[in-house]
């Protein structure tokens, strides 16, 4: 979760995505809170990453300085055999994928002919009017939930022959506000090695 002067961004949204997950993997009846959680002090400019590791129970929380990543291209990986619809604390599968980037920044993840995510952000596709959002991403993050509920974001099934259609792709998670989001052209994806 982003934490700044301004507070927790999406609060609702993760809380929601915890119990829900809880329900899922470990059939918790109960549901989780954080509003007690006793978090730092922010001063105007300093972004703090808010992680919570949780099971059954909430077993750890940090707050961690963010530091943004610079992303100028991406490329397309197969993730066919890749599979992340809870946020969990191993990525090792994720990083595998990360690490067939072949010179690029990033890679944008590609399961069944489909546009998914990065290995750490929803993506959004803008045709010059209007912004989509993948409809299988590999994790339906919680400012994408937002944005979608919202309608600043289209659910739709975006195949890779799609994608040449766009104009531009916007990564964005929790952390990075959707605004703030980088903001890149549809020709900084490669898709051969």
């Amino acid at each position: 979760m982003r934490l700044s002067a301004e507070g927790i961004d999406n609060i609702i949204y993760h809380v929601r995505r915890m119990n829900n997950s809880r329900r899922e993997l470990f059939n918790s009846a109960d549901s989780l809170d954080i509003a007690s959680i006793q978090v730092p002090d922010v001063s105007g400019t300093d972004i703090l990453k808010f992680r919570i590791l949780y099971g059954e129970k909430i077993e750890s929380i940090e707050f961690i300085p963010y530091i943004p990543r610079k992303i100028k291209s991406l490329r397309l990986v197969n993730g066919d055999s890749v599979e992340y619809c809870f946020k969990y604390e191993d990525r090792k599968h994720l990083e595998s994928l990360r690490e067939k980037r072949h010179g690029c920044d990033e890679v944008l993840i590609v399961r069944d002919g489909r546009v998914t995510d990065t290995t750490f952000t929803n993506v959004a596709f803008h045709d010059g009017g209007k912004w989509f959002t993948p409809a299988f991403p590999l994790l339906a993050g919680t400012r994408r939930a937002s944005l979608v509920d919202k309608g600043v974001l289209r659910v739709a099934d975006i195949m890779v022959k799609d994608i040449w259609h766009f104009r531009t792709v916007r990564l964005f998670n929790s952390m990075i506000r959707f605004d703030k989001a980088p903001l890149l052209p549809i020709s900084a994806i490669y898709s051969g090695r």
